[in-house]
């Protein structure tokens, strides 16, 4: 570090003139010094200060430093650069590039997120202060990021096994095959979720449906159908048994459907139309590394969470077109929570009587639900997948509209200038099908899996007999990370040696050779 510490910058003060180490030092919070914290240190200077918080900082904590300021950085370059050096072997310290999402997903990928359980701000200087807004929006994603990996390792624990169940149910069906994804080229697609606004929107997309395709979440086939209205496709990710409602009396419709193979079986064979698939890499496994199909019949994407943000997700593959979405709320006005029509809804009818009022619960203020800008109703989860979709859309926002703003901005324009599109509109044509020629034989593939498992098993007759031969260990090891997506779901997924947690991993495998056959 520099011997004496930067004391403005560009004519603004950013440090006090005693803040030396010692300074800096008496600065960390100690009460904040909790095991499993994710520190965030913005705009660090030379490093002063540093030294001290991460003498102080627990084994399990991490320390995330961001300069955003490219000139800052270049004075202060040297200085830290050298700070950087003699902390290279200390784990917990974490360079952040730039306040991109490329970087911070770069970063998520090498923190140790199942460590970390809060997340704090620590300021050394008031250098930050010149980029303060974009420094508190980095914070926020480092927040927001760290609570939607743990959200998503709980749902993986509860989860995790009907997800492995479903995938392979759905690959050994006997009718199971492979359709190749269309290209719908530069149609306009309107995507449908279940949201109220979407009441508001299907009177316009009726009157303009010879210029539309139309894409329809599961939840919202009841609404289309009050409606008399089909859509052009239709999008599965649900993999229990609940959204079986939605689909009443859509049964041999000839309707296009978009399924995740982990999706709950007999929802995929309703309609009598083209079955496409696609794959949610619902956790980082050593699965993806030998995929074996093609995108163009398998696309894998993010684990996005939400059917409404995979729907729009599809139609941004589908078509290089505009795309609207509408009924993608994520929050709701009082007492509605979805859009007429729907299930839910529909169900409070049937049981509504003098003794039960139509009154549905959980669409009033009330614990895990707070208020949004707009005044509608929202809670953490519908909030993340707002998130989510707001992610994914900034990098089509050029060509992509929401019909009308509701609770959560999505950073998107609002569709308002309905004419001109209009009069610049091609009708669509229809859907395109492609070969089902498949070139990875499912079945191929299952007996290959069925070998790992079988090979699993003996290699656990062989640690009977031999439990002191490191070489068995290592090869059980490495063939219980090839299947681990029948141990990511434990609560502790990570190998050990344990007998507790080597009998949980055999009777998983003995569990799926079982269900497999």
């Amino acid at each position: 570090m520099n011997d004496e510490p930067l004391l403005t910058w560009k004519g603004r003060r950013v440090r006090s003139p005693d803040d030396g180490p010692e300074g800096a030092a008496r600065k960390v919070p100690l009460a904040l010094l909790k095991p499993g914290s994710l520190f965030f240190v913005p705009s660090p200077l030379e490093g002063w200060g540093l030294d001290a918080l991460l003498e102080k900082l627990p084994a399990d904590g991490a320390l995330v430093v961001l300069e955003i300021d490219p000139d800052l950085r270049q004075h202060c370059r040297g200085a830290f650069e050298k700070f950087l050096g003699t902390r290279t072997g200390d784990p917990r310290l974490f360079w952040l590039e730039a306040d991109t999402e490329e970087s911070i997903s770069d970063l998520f990928g090498r923190l140790p997120l199942g460590q970390l359980r809060r997340s704090e701000f620590l300021t050394f200087n008031g250098a930050w202060m010149i980029h303060a807004q974009r420094y508190r929006q980095v914070f926020s994603r480092l927040e927001q990021g760290l609570i939607r990996w743990w959200s998503n390792r709980i749902t993986s624990v509860q989860m995790g096994p009907l997800w492995v169940r479903n995938f392979f149910d759905n690959l050994r069906s006997p009718t199971f095959s492979f359709s190749p994804w269309p290209d719908w080229g530069d149609s306009s697609v309107v995507v449908c979720g279940a949201g109220v606004t979407l009441e508001t929107a299907l009177p316009w997309i009726r009157a303009h449906r010879d210029h539309w395709k139309v894409i329809a979440v599961d939840t919202a086939l009841p609404i289309f159908k009050a409606w008399s209205m089909i859509p052009d496709a239709v999008v599965c990710l649900e993999a229990q048994h609940a959204n079986l409602q939605d689909f009443s009396g859509w049964l041999g419709a000839r309707v296009p459907l978009f399924a995740d193979l982990t999706s709950f079986p007999p929802a995929t064979r309703v309609f009598n139309g083209s079955l496409f698939w696609y794959i949610s890499e619902f956790a980082p496994l050593a699965l993806w590394e030998r995929w074996p199909w093609d995108a163009s019949l398998v696309p894998r994407i993010p684990p996005l969470g939400s059917v409404g943000v995979v729907a729009a997700w599809i139609a941004w593959k589908l078509t290089r077109g505009q795309v609207l979405l509408a009924g993608l709320d994520f929050s709701f006005p009082d007492g509605q929570s979805h859009a007429r029509g729907a299930p839910s809804l529909s169900a409070l009818g049937c049981r509504t009587d003098r003794l039960h009022p139509m009154e549905q619960t959980g669409t009033w203020e009330g614990a895990g639900r707070y208020r949004t800008r707009a005044n509608w109703l929202t809670t953490n989860i519908m909030d993340g997948y707002a998130g989510v979709l707001s992610e994914q859309a900034a990098v089509q926002a050029s060509r992509t509209r929401t019909w009308k703003e509701a609770g959560i901005p999505l950073g998107l324009r609002l569709w308002s200038d309905r004419r001109t599109h209009e009069s610049t509109l091609a009708p669509t044509t229809g859907l395109a099908t492609g070969s089902a020629d498949n070139p990875t034989d499912a079945k191929a593939w299952l007996q290959h899996e069925k070998n790992l498992w079988n090979s699993l098993l003996r290699r656990f007759d062989e640690l009977n007999a031999f439990p002191q031969d490191d070489s068995i260990w290592e090869k059980l090891e490495e063939q219980l990370r090839d299947v681990d997506y029948l141990t990511f779901s434990f609560p502790d997924p990570e190998i050990r040696r344990a007998s507790d947690w080597l009998i949980r991993a055999l009777s998983q495998i003995h569990w799926i050779v079982d269900r497999t056959g």
